[in-house]
């Protein structure tokens, strides 16, 4: 068996601006295997317990959750910018970016968007780390999530309408599913829609993303989060007005698709907006990202 790349290479560059998407234990496998001197050499189980530890207990009812803490948040960031990890926020190299704008939009409770969530409260999970769930769970959670997403598609598809009637030129949205794009597609046709999603290759993602950019007559880039929101360049010249029909609930997959905006080249303001049902599994998984996001920020990037 051959060696591993990175044991026979001179040197190894890990280049990402999210090392820690959710938490401080995330940052282990590359301190392990860029400079595991920096950590002391630790185990990561020993690595987990110093910064990062988790305790999975049971509720008398017999219901699992998970008590997560956080801590020597200034230690860990010592410990990685002084030894092997360079980091400059984006503002910092471009400075001439302005601070972007989020808004979350809340839609009302319909017929189809109460039944969502009646189906989400049959779960009985935890939002935060989904502790308890086995496949079946997964299962029902991937079901009630669609069905979510379904719910709002029309009342996102109305606040499309009305902001490119109210003169707004071009606007790049972002969803999960293949039927939230669907009904998208369908109920805003009129105004030339260009879509990715994973059933494109990278060319033809290329030529797509080119249209949109080029020809004024295409006023809305649909999208999926993964496909869309990751490696696409050139949106920044055209756009400054994001959309995420459906959140993902992994917190870094959100900003990538931001950032697919909010990035050098862009003139105005960025502007995003996050469309959740009030009560849903998706406005706390939000709300848990942003207590995560700030947890990374002290880890990573706090001024100590």
């Amino acid at each position: 068996m051959a060696d591993p790349l990175a044991d026979r290479a001179a040197r190894v560059l890990a280049l990402t601006g999210t090392p820690l998407p959710n938490r401080p234990r995330e940052a282990y496998t590359l301190a392990r295997h860029l400079c595991w001197e920096a950590i002391d050499f630790l185990s990561e189980q020993k690595f987990n317990e110093r910064f990062n530890p988790m305790r999975q207990n049971t509720t008398t009812t017999g219901k699992l959750w998970v008590d997560e803490r956080v801590g020597r948040a200034s230690e860990l960031q010592n410990r990685l910018r002084g030894n092997f990890m360079a980091r400059h926020a984006k503002r910092e190299v471009m400075t001439q970016l302005k601070m972007p704008v989020f808004d979350l939009i809340q839609v009302e409770e319909t017929k189809a968007v109460k039944a969502a969530l009646a189906a989400e409260r049959l779960l009985d999970i935890d939002p935060e780390t989904f502790a308890g769930a086995d496949a079946d769970v997964l299962g029902h959670i991937a079901a009630a999530r669609r069905m979510m997403g379904v719910a709002m598609a029309p009342q996102v598809a109305d606040y499309l309408d009305m902001l490119i009637r109210g003169a707004e030129d071009k606007l790049v949205v972002f969803a999960w599913h293949i039927e939230v794009l669907d009904i998208l597609c369908a109920k805003l046709g009129k105004y030339g829609i260009v879509r990715v999603d994973g059933r494109d290759s990278a060319v033809a993602k290329d030529r797509k993303v080119r249209s949109f950019i080029q020809d004024p007559t295409k006023h809305l880039l649909l999208g999926n989060v993964l496909s869309l929101g990751t490696g696409t360049d050139g949106l920044q010249d055209v756009a400054n007005h994001a959309l995420l029909a459906e959140a993902d609930w992994v917190h870094g997959n959100n900003v990538q698709c931001f950032d697919r905006l909010d990035r050098g080249g862009q003139r105005e303001q960025v502007q995003g907006d996050i469309f959740v049902a009030p009560g849903s599994i998706a406005e706390k998984v939000l709300a848990s990202a942003l207590r995560k996001a700030q947890i990374t920020h002290r880890a990573l990037d706090r001024r100590i």
